[in-house]
C-alpha cells in the first residue's frame, strides 16, 4: 500500500479450492510458484495463454505463441518469437516475476530410477512426474547408459538423448 497504493490481503487457501478459483479467474492476484515440466520456452510461457490458468489476455502474445508453438524447422526464429511474446507478458505486467531459481542436475550414468528413465517420447530427461518416487526407486547398476566414446560416433549427445538420427 505504501509504495503502490494497492491494498493486498494475505489468505492461505486449501490447494484444491485455490486452483478451482484460479481456473475460474476469481483470483486477481496471487503468489504462485512454477517449475518447468520440460526445458522449452513453450512450457513456461504456455501457462499464460488465455486457455491457461491465468486471467490475462493479449492478442499479440497469443498470436506469437501460436506461431512459435508450431514452428519446428527454424529454432532461432522460434526462440525470437518466444522472446517477443515474453515482452508482451512483462510489459502488460501479467505477472511479477520475483525470482528465477536455477537448477542444474547431473546424474551418474550408472544410476537408475523411475524419474531417470526414458519418457513416453523416448527421451532421457528428468521425469518431474516421477520425482517423488526418486528416493524409493533409485539404484546403482553396472550398466552405464552412455560412455564417453559413444559421443564420438555418428550420433551426438542430442540424438542420444532424444532418439533420432543426425541428418
Amino acid at each position: 500500500k505504501q509504495n503502490l497504493n494497492v491494498e493486498i490481503g494475505v489468505q492461505n487457501t486449501e490447494a484444491k479450492v485455490f486452483m478451482e478459483a484460479l481456473y475460474e479467474d476469481a483470483i486477481p492476484f496471487a503468489m504462485i510458484p512454477y517449475g518447468y515440466d520440460y526445458l522449452d520456452p513453450s512450457n513456461l510461457l504456455g501457462i499464460w495463454l488465455s486457455s491457461g490458468r491465468h486471467a490475462w489476455y493479449n492478442e499479440s502474445f497469443e498470436s506469437l505463441m501460436a506461431i512459435a508453438n508450431q514452428l519446428v524447422d527454424d529454432p532461432d526464429k522460434r526462440i525470437t518469437l518466444y522472446q517477443q511474446a515474453e515482452h508482451f507478458l512483462v510489459d502488460d505486467v501479467a505477472g511479477v516475476f520475483l525470482w528465477h531459481p536455477l537448477r542444474n542436475e547431473l546424474w551418474r550414468p550408472y544410476l537408475r530410477a523411475e524419474a531417470l528413465e526414458r519418457n513416453d517420447k523416448g527421451s532421457y530427461a528428468l521425469r518431474i512426474d516421477k520425482l517423488l518416487n526418486l528416493s524409493t526407486t533409485m539404484y546403482v547398476t553396472n550398466e552405464v547408459l552412455i560412455k564417453p566414446n559413444d559421443l564420438d560416433n555418428t550420433r551426438g549427445l542430442w540424438q542420444w538423448l532424444f532418439g533420432g538420427e543426425e541428418e
